[in-house]
Formats: C-alpha cells, structure tokens, sequence
C-alpha cells in the first residue's frame, strides 16, 4: 500500500539548496528539489514559487505547501553570492518568518542540501530559528568541514568551491577555519 510521505497536519516544507542555485551550476542547485516537490504534491502539497510567497498575504495559504527558496538573494533581490554563512543565516531566516506569516503554522520542515544545511544550522542554532524549525533534514551536508581537492581543485571533474564562488563561505566551511 501506499503510504504518505507526511501526515496531513503537517508544516511547509522549505528547501533549502545548497553551493550553486543554478541548473547548469551543479547538482547542489535550488532545481534539485523539484522531483522531491513533485512527490510532495502528489501527496496533496500545493508547490509555491519563490514570487507566490513575496506576494502572500497573511495567513493566506491554508493547504500545506512547499517551497524552494535561495539565501543568495539579498533583500533587494540581487543575486549576492559572495557573503558568509552567518549572512546566509539571516537571509533563511527573513525567508522563513514569510512562510510563517504565510501559513496557518507557526513551524517549518527544512530539506536542505550541502552547504544548505550548514546554512539551516547557522539559522537555528544562532538566529532564533529553533523557534521556528520543527525539523531539519540534512542532505549531503558536509557537516565535519571541507578541504582538499573539495574545497581548492578539481573534483570529479566538477571543479572545487573555490572554482564555483569565490565567496566567505569556502574558508567558512574548511574544519579549521577560526
């Protein structure tokens, strides 16, 4: 039998990527959850865009829903890719008071992947998001730090953090960063 991926009085659901938001960046971008939203709304969740949520009035969306959001815009809506994790942190956490105001829910389910997570950690272990994250499932996070050939060269063939951004959160996320 078919069984529901999540009970019916459930919390949005946020989907936080991880290192590159763009489908020809890599496997870590915001489009990687879109199968997973797909499944979702097969399960009833209405999927709103990142446009739908700016536009949402209070508590206007009763059904559960999902959402893909991106800590790399900044409150202009500038693409700014190139700021620490803690900036991150506080960008998630002005996305995730929107999906609040949004819902009927006072809490959030985050699906983050790779550096996503580490963003979502930031968020609720420094920023007052444990008040407003019921979960938190990580994906690919790498939570014991980068280094190597993942964070300088080439990886795979895909290149390393520093050949996609040249921003804070490479030195961020190497295990000895102070």
């Amino acid at each position: 039998p078919d069984i529901p991926i999540l009970p019916s009085n459930t919390h949005p659901v946020v989907f936080v990527h991880g290192h590159s938001i763009t489908s020809s960046g890599s496997k870590d971008s915001i489009d990687a959850f879109k199968e997973f939203q797909e499944k979702l709304r097969n399960e009833g969740f209405r999927i709103l865009s990142m446009e739908e949520l700016e536009s949402c009035s209070y508590q206007s969306i009763s059904e559960p829903f999902s959402v893909r959001v991106t800590y790399y815009m900044d409150e202009n809506g500038i693409l700014s890719d190139q700021e620490s994790i803690e900036k991150y942190a506080e960008r998630l956490g002005i996305l995730v008071k929107k999906i609040i105001d949004c819902s009927r829910e006072d809490e959030v389910t985050i699906i983050a992947h790779s550096m996503g997570g580490l963003v979502s950690r930031y968020y609720i272990n420094n920023l007052r998001g444990k008040d407003y994250v019921d979960n938190l499932f990580m994906l690919g996070t790498p939570n014991n730090g980068i280094y190597g050939e993942i964070k300088e060269g080439i990886f795979e063939g895909l290149g390393g953090c520093k050949t996609w951004h040249s921003g804070q959160e490479c030195d961020e996320m190497d295990p000895y960063f102070n």
